[in-house]
């Protein structure tokens, strides 16, 4: 069995793609691992040398070299105007002529057993969460098996979706709620993407290889966004119950929601949730709120930075605070960044916000505290959504 695929995913300028897979021919890879680095440099007027003050990762270049045999020339031929077509910068090209990158996707086989003594069920419900769990990180994924080893609810499930590292739901509701419940899993694909662009095609040289029936070419790929990620988004949601003006969300101390400092009325919303990233390297999400509501904070206790967006929003409105845009703005274009720092006495960290990895903060626990005004139940939401990003693979 191969233990690792090696795909491109090649645009069709409407945002879907086709996977060309590149693993029975490709031959050679350079790039996958660390950027090179930009170190961020100042000089007072008598200093002898500089002192750093950042860092800052240039665009990654790989370079792949492929190779096959191929049959007879009439293959040949078929395979020199196929890789004309995969590799055309017109495949990069959406009709109102915007760039779409390529994805240049990594999927690894682990196949490795976890054993683990920490799942939370509780009665009535398919949602488990495990506070060492890697859910997302593991490779679990819809239709994959959940196996439980201890307690009432001891059986073979199936899971329905991953929510985030610590959290998942199950296709059937458990019986019992209980804690220290033992569990095993069996990982699955991990899949690490980086956009790239075409930087230098196929030479297609006709230096003699087609009268053996072969070929070698090399195709360099530009990354203007060095940091691989995971495709599959995480997230958690905030929200007010409608019978009994609850707090539903995912996190990984689900039973033990009531002895964190959390208050719940039928406006208001304030809680503190601890997040597991596992990442390399930092992630900034993206939240969506569902409106109405009068005010909104939100702090990563654990960097220090907050959001906080001083702005009423209607009943139904959708503001979407985006931070790879550094903007918000709601679902009819209206753009709210203003209220972001229009806060009393305090701005919001726009440009810095993110949920951070080891070491930046201790085993990538990010602890989210998040305060929410002028809320309805049942109609007002808080979601947020994020990828894991490394380094390297």
């Amino acid at each position: 069995m191969i233990s690792e695929i090696t795909q491109l995913l090649i645009p069709n300028g409407s945002g879907a793609y086709r996977v060309l897979d590149l693993t029975n021919q490709l031959v050679a890879e350079d790039g996958l691992a660390y950027p090179s680095i930009d170190y961020i440099r100042q000089r007072g007027p008598f200093q002898h040398g500089d002192t750093i003050t950042s860092l800052r990762l240039n665009p990654r270049t790989i370079q792949i070299a492929l190779a096959n045999s191929l049959r007879d020339l009439y293959q040949y031929g078929d395979m020199r105007q196929k890789m004309l077509i995969d590799t055309s910068p017109i495949n990069m090209l959406a009709v109102d002529d915007t760039i779409v990158p390529y994805v240049y996707r990594k999927v690894l086989r682990t196949n490795k057993h976890i054993w683990k003594s920490d799942l939370i069920t509780t009665a009535a419900s398919a949602i488990v969460t495990s506070a060492s769990g890697h859910f997302a990180d593991w490779g679990l994924g819809p239709g994959q098996q959940f196996v439980i080893l201890s307690g009432a609810d001891i059986a073979t499930y199936v899971i329905q979706s991953v929510t985030n590292e610590n959290t998942l739901v199950l296709t059937t509701p458990l019986s019992a709620t209980a804690t220290g419940i033992q569990y095993q899993i069996t990982t699955g694909v991990q899949i690490r993407d980086i956009q790239v662009m075409i930087e230098v095609g196929p030479k297609l040289s006709g230096d003699g290889l087609s009268f053996s029936h072969s070929y070698r070419e090399v195709l360099r790929l530009t990354a203007p966004d060095p940091v691989w990620f995971n495709p599959n988004e995480q997230s958690i949601t905030w929200s007010i119950d409608v019978t009994g003006n609850l707090i539903f969300y995912e996190l990984p101390d689900w039973p033990d929601r009531l002895e964190f400092p959390i208050w719940f009325s039928g406006d208001f919303l304030i809680s503190d949730v601890t997040l597991s990233y596992v990442g390399t390297w930092p992630s900034r999400p993206q939240i969506v709120l569902t409106g109405p509501f009068d005010s909104f904070i939100l702090e990563n206790q654990s960097t220090s930075d907050r959001l906080v967006l001083n702005y009423t929003a209607a009943n139904g409105e959708i503001v979407t605070i985006d931070l790879y845009g550094l903007e918000a703005h709601n679902q009819f274009g209206v753009d709210l960044t203003n209220y972001l720092y229009n806060s009393g006495t305090v701005d919001s960290d726009l440009v810095t916000f993110k949920l951070a990895p080891h070491p930046q903060v201790a085993n990538g626990l990010n602890v989210m505290h998040m305060e929410l005004l002028g809320a309805i139940a049942g109609v007002t939401t808080v979601n947020m959504s994020w990828k894991t990003r490394y380094i390297g693979v």
